[in-house]
């Protein structure tokens, strides 16, 4: 199966129309439900399911499974689905308030999470209780569901007979069997940020500590829990990443590298709120738009902050998509791209110039990663490291947990927000910016094609007089889709 699935929402019906990425032809379509008066709309739910892969994301706050047969698992509403991938027929259906799912790594059952309230999916926060569903049929493995102490945070399974759950102000083990918990009682801690299982036992982060757990009996391993030096917002959100010598914590406020065999701080720099972070994984690197200026961090080898790029940026808070390539990082939005090397030399960098009228002037289209109109599924490479995505803030990175979601988030709100709207779509290797030409006097619509790999334009072509067209881009075939004077035209690029 290689399919996009979209939500329909018209005559007072809910759906799901599954589409072949190389034909267009739907494939199937399946009623989901029936909804209250209000306006029509589609939205991209799933992107794709390639090969054997069985790996989908989705520009939603659920990002759809697969049980181990590829048949596939969603969420709508106050239901879970198991949808049949040939037909898209529903093989059953859980009425249990989803505010997340979470497939066990045999694919056999699903964990989920309630949401609270009738907020949004998107914005529910999630709850304190959590069923067990038996991925083939829907059924209930627990009789009751496991109630937690707190508002879930994150789960980690430990092996096939044991679960840690992390709540907003503890963490436990259970037992899968009996929904009980292991310990005689949980760890309890405030303003809990994240949990890791290594070697050594459980590392917990919660406001501005550290502290090493022993999982068999949830005590902790440390007498003293260690305080994090500079991390002096306990509250707000923290992003933890990991490297071969140091770790760094990322706050709202702040980006602190720790040596990790000491615990001791390296350096630190501000941030404000407005500052967005990026990670390279596979190089050990992390990119910091800050102000008008970008940094390439390389925590294991700097001794101190880093001194900035040297560039003159047109729009930065305008930056917002990234892509790791072996000649750097190809940094872009509404209308200026640059290329840095990983040393932090800038290799390219170029603005187009926008129409000054019509709509394109306020919001002209999506800057994220779209082939066909949806989203590209390859941000994460085989090994889960990082090769693109969008620069974001501690809080948004944090709300979905754990980076692979948060990366789907980072997606769907780079779709949503306004200020990200603008002339650029871009595939793995080429970005595609709107920009105007005048012919004659006047202003013609035109794109520009850049290689990402190397930053340098490769061609512009002008496709359309009218400032308002309306248009799509194919990047499987090369082609641009667009409306103009109410006939449908298609062009090679």
């Amino acid at each position: 199966m290689n399919a996009v699935l979209f939500k329909v929402e018209m005559e007072s019906k809910e759906v799901v129309y599954a589409v072949d990425l190389e034909s267009d032809k739907v494939l199937w379509k399946t009623q989901l439900g029936e909804i209250s008066k209000g306006k029509s709309a589609m939205k991209t739910l799933v992107a794709t399911q390639t090969g054997s892969a069985n790996t989908f994301t989705s520009p939603t706050r659920f990002v759809p499974g697969v049980d181990k047969n590829g048949n596939i698992i969603y969420a709508n509403g106050k239901f879970l689905y198991l949808l049949n991938k040939d037909n898209g027929s529903i093989k059953w259906k859980n009425e249990c308030n989803p505010g997340k799912f979470i497939i066990d790594k045999t694919g056999k059952f699903i964990f989920v999470v309630e949401r609270v309230g009738a907020i949004s999916i998107s914005a529910a926060p999630l709850g304190k209780k959590m069923s067990c569903l038996f991925a083939d049929n829907g059924n209930k493995r627990w009789s009751e569901p496991m109630k937690l102490e707190g508002n879930f945070k994150d789960l980690i399974e430990l092996n096939d007979r044991q679960i840690l759950v992390a709540t907003s102000n503890n963490i436990d083990i259970y037992d899968l069997a009996s929904t009980k918990p292991v310990w005689k009682k949980p760890y309890s801690m405030p303003f809990f940020k994240s949990v890791e299982n290594t070697k050594d036992g459980l590392l917990v982060y919660y406001g501005n500590k550290m502290n090493l757990i022993n999982p068999a009996d949830g005590k902790p391993v440390w007498k003293k829990a260690v305080e994090l030096e500079d991390v002096d917002d306990a509250v707000s959100a923290q992003i933890r990443k990991e490297y071969n010598n140091t770790f760094a914590i990322f706050t709202n406020t702040k980006f602190v590298v720790f040596d990790k065999n000491t615990n001791k701080k390296k350096w630190s720099m501000h941030l404000s709120k407005e500052d967005r972070v990026a990670f390279d994984d596979a190089n050990g690197k992390a990119l910091v738009i800050s102000g008008k200026k970008i940094y390439v961090l390389t925590p294991d080898a700097d001794s101190k902050k880093p001194a900035a790029v040297e560039a003159k940026l047109t729009a930065a808070n305008e930056l917002a998509g990234y892509q790791v390539s072996d000649n750097g990082y190809f940094i872009y939005g509404a209308k200026e791209y640059i290329m840095v090397s990983k040393e932090g030399k800038v290799l390219s960098q170029k603005v187009y110039p926008q129409l000054k009228t019509g709509r394109w002037a306020n919001a002209a289209l999506i800057a994220s990663e779209i082939g066909t109109g949806i989203m590209s599924a390859r941000w994460v490479d085989g090994e889960g490291n990082t090769t693109g995505g969008v620069f974001c803030d501690a809080e948004t990175a944090e709300q979905n947990g754990r980076a692979y979601e948060a990366l789907v988030k980072q997606r769907k709100e780079m779709k949503a927000n306004a200020k990200q709207k603008k002339a650029v779509r871009s595939s793995d290797n080429i970005a595609i910016f709107m920009t105007s030409e005048k012919a004659n006097g006047q202003e013609q619509v035109a794109l520009a094609l850049v290689d990402k790999n190397t930053g340098k334009e490769i061609k512009t072509f002008k496709f359309s007089n009218d400032r308002d067209v309306v248009y799509e881009i194919d990047f499987n075939t090369n082609h641009v889709y667009f409306v103009e004077a109410g006939k449908l035209t298609s062009m090679k690029f």
